[in-house]
């Protein structure tokens, strides 16, 4: 059972998608509703107050197996301290994704690779089914060059605002974030840059209705296969901003930043548990991006696998990494501003992650 803190009047989404992934689309990797409580008063817009899904045996959610799955990588990684192993950066992920991970770092990470992979397929699989609503809610809509400048000018107005927020918090970051902050404050060039791959020409694709709010907290693993929960999307929106369709890739992007994060904190868990020695922490962070990279080129592996020559991704390669770096810059933005003024001690982690995305950036 689910209850919300904020019943706003209008259509919830986790309601309304559960409805449909249930009843209409009869999708297997999530849990099943079961039934809502709904309050409406006089002529005005119901609110949903709660919904109850059907249990679902899992072991934790995607998060928990994760970090469970870092702690044995950082343990186990000791042949990837080599200074010669060769990290993919952002621009190559692409280019790697009908290519093995060499086998000392296939053999390091071990399972989750496959797990990666599979959550990837399930991913395009819930997109393959929001797109297959017959109701207008969910029918796909093409992209238009009047959406991408759209799109464009929301991403680039979050830019100065970010960067002003970091500026003022500058004195707070040490260490290796400070050298990144520094660089993400003399990218702004390269962030508009990044996101001006929106207005150039059209891109073929579509907008669906998505998850919203895509992270590995979002999703249970149930022993041997993924089922995805919560599509209430974010609650920081209103419940008709929510409900507006996107391209898929946004939940994509949200993942990708996921892997990030988790990546990091396993990362810390495990000099937390002492066990970095100070003169091997540069080796960590080669291991922490490896683990990153490979992890984020599996999953991109498995969702095209499912997505490609479908609405969900333009057929054009350049478009689809164009896409994808500006949902996930904007995610990291995002990302940003909320942990410098929730949780200042994470905000390393997108500063890394927008230095990331901007390798090879003039």
């Amino acid at each position: 059972a689910k209850m919300f803190r904020r019943a706003q009047e209008g259509v919830n989404p986790d309601l309304e998608l559960g409805v449909y992934l249930t009843h209409e689309a009869d999708f297997a990797h999530t849990a099943p509703l079961l039934g809502a409580m709904e309050y409406r008063k006089g002529k005005g817009e119901p609110r949903t107050i709660g919904i109850l899904n059907e249990y679902v045996n899992n072991e934790g959610d995607a998060w928990r197996y994760t970090l469970d799955a870092l702690g044995l990588y950082y343990e186990s990684a000791r042949p990837l301290l080599a200074d010669d192993v060769v990290v993919p950066t952002w621009s190559e992920a692409l280019d790697l994704i009908d290519e093995e991970p060499p086998d000392a770092i296939a053999d390091a990470i071990g399972p989750y690779l496959d797990s990666a992979q599979l959550l990837g397929q399930r991913t395009a699989e819930l997109h393959l089914a929001l797109a297959g609503g017959a109701a207008e809610t969910f029918t796909p809509e093409p992209f238009t060059t009047l959406y991408q400048r759209s799109l464009y000018q929301s991403m680039r107005a979050q830019v100065r605002p970010t960067l002003q927020m970091l500026r003022r918090a500058m004195s707070d970051i040490e260490g290796a974030g400070a050298e990144d902050a520094a660089r993400v404050l003399g990218a702004e060039a390269a962030i508009l840059d990044r996101f001006g791959a929106l207005r150039t020409h059209r891109i073929e694709t579509s907008r669906i209705r998505v998850h919203g709010d895509f992270h590995l907290g979002q999703v249970l693993h149930s022993g041997r296969d993924f089922v995805i929960i919560d599509f209430e999307g974010e609650p920081s929106r209103s419940p008709t901003e929510r409900r507006i369709k996107r391209s898929p890739l946004a939940d994509v992007a949200g993942m990708l930043r996921s892997f990030q994060y988790a990546a990091r904190a396993g990362l810390v868990s495990h000099a937390d548990r002492g066990l970095v020695p100070q003169d091997q922490w540069a080796a960590f962070e080669v291991r922490e991006r490896v683990w990153q990279m490979w992890v984020s080129i599996r999953y991109l592996a498995g969702y095209l696998e499912s997505a490609d020559g479908t609405l969900l991704v333009p057929a054009d390669e350049d478009d689809l990494l164009a896409l994808l770096t500006a949902y996930s810059l904007d995610k990291a933005l995002y990302e940003l501003r909320y942990d410098l003024g929730h949780r200042p001690d994470w905000a390393a982690i997108p500063l890394h992650g927008i230095v990331q995305l901007l390798e090879g950036a003039t």
